[in-house]
């Protein structure tokens, strides 16, 4: 199974708030935590949010 990915353009108005959480959650987290195929549920709402703004 190849690899997919794909590009979007996203507006200012979003200023990719989850990136910006992630990175936060990061810094917070003392174990190492990988996720496959699913979103991290600190932020899928965001996610979400951000879509909307595409």
């Amino acid at each position: 199974m190849a690899d997919q990915w794909e590009a979007k353009h996203v507006r200012q108005s979003g200023k990719n708030t989850a990136t910006h959480s992630l990175a936060q959650f990061a810094l917070i987290c003392n174990v190492q935590q990988t996720w496959h195929l699913e979103c991290p549920t600190c932020i899928q709402e965001i996610i979400l949010v951000e879509q909307e703004l595409i």
